[in-house]
């Protein structure tokens, strides 16, 4: 055998021994991205896959491994930010958090155990996922919460253009209709009347005070279409909140004092019947579009580079 044939062979060898898992196909292991000074190998993106080699990861489409690579290097940023800011988790937090799920799902050490098993999950790996769940949640309480206001006048708003865009609008309202006569001179009791109930005076009141002098209707329509009730009451009762009493009303043959009950939209609940699960709900859309912001400002800060 002539020299040049020996090395060929010693060469082969050597690459078979050092680089085995190429020859089986598998896709030698890569930078994918960069978080601060720490990389993220394929490897690294593979076992968050839970596939069994790199190779593998080709045979997923590009949305599928982008979505992951943005997760590790979600990760990576709140691990780095958080060393930075002086927060940590101890292994007694994981404990009790690890306790407080097995409490709230009944189920012993060695259940749980056996979940994990076929998951494909240790418990050791388990324990790093709710370390990183217990940090992100410190993190998040301490630079997005404090960002989210949450007020009635906010709650309404958002009930009314988000959640019931583009619905009809529905109203309940109270309403006292005092007819002039001959006899009293409406325009100056009605200013009575109508400080009365802007003072919080009970309808039932007025009602019986004006009706010594005048004709008087008390009535309570409900679940009326907006679109409905007269062009007045539409402008009036438009920018109104459940509770208020509204402007004095004039018509040919008299005036109007109406308080607005509640205000719904068709399809949907009234704004009081949901407004505590409406206020759950809009803490967690403002969260999250206040932690995304704060994620990208993050990527600002730190420096990140894809390299899939």
């Amino acid at each position: 055998m002539g020299i040049g044939r020996k090395i060929a062979v010693v060469f082969i060898i050597c690459f078979l021994i050092y680089f085995p898992s190429y020859t089986l196909g598998e896709t030698l292991d890569r930078i994918v991205a960069v978080v601060g000074d720490s990389p993220i190998t394929l490897t690294n993106l593979r076992k968050f896959l839970k596939l069994k080699n790199n190779s593998e990861i080709i045979k997923l489409s590009r949305q599928e491994t982008e979505k992951a690579l943005e997760m590790l290097i979600e990760k990576e940023l709140i691990e780095q930010k958080a060393k930075k800011i002086g927060i940590g988790v101890t292994d007694k937090e994981i404990d009790e958090e690890i306790d407080n799920i097995k409490k709230i799902n009944n189920i012993t050490t060695e259940i749980l155990e056996l979940a994990l098993q076929n998951e494909g999950m240790t418990l050791s790996e388990y324990r790093e996922i709710v370390k990183f769940q217990i940090l992100k949640a410190k993190i998040v309480n301490r630079e997005v919460r404090p960002f989210v206001v949450v007020t009635d006048d906010i709650l309404l708003n958002y009930y009314q253009n988000e959640i019931a865009a583009g619905l009809e609008k529905v109203v309940s309202f109270r309403v006292i209709t005092i007819y002039e006569n001959q006899k009293n001179k409406l325009e100056k009791d009605i200013k009575d009347y109508y400080n009365m109930a802007k003072r919080g005076i009970k309808f039932d009141e007025i009602t019986k005070k004006a009706s010594e002098k005048y004709k008087v209707t008390d009535t309570s329509p409900e679940n009326v279409k907006l679109k409905n009730l007269s062009m007045e009451l539409q402008e009036a009762i438009k920018n109104m909140k459940p509770d208020e009493i509204g402007p004095l009303i004039r018509f040919d043959e008299g005036f109007q004092i109406f308080k607005l009950n509640s205000v719904s939209y068709e399809g949907l609940k009234p704004f009081e019947v949901v407004k505590e699960e409406l206020k759950k709900q809009y803490q967690r859309d403002k969260m999250d579009q206040i932690y995304k912001k704060w994620l990208e400002d993050l990527k600002k800060e730190i420096y990140v580079e894809k390299r899939l």
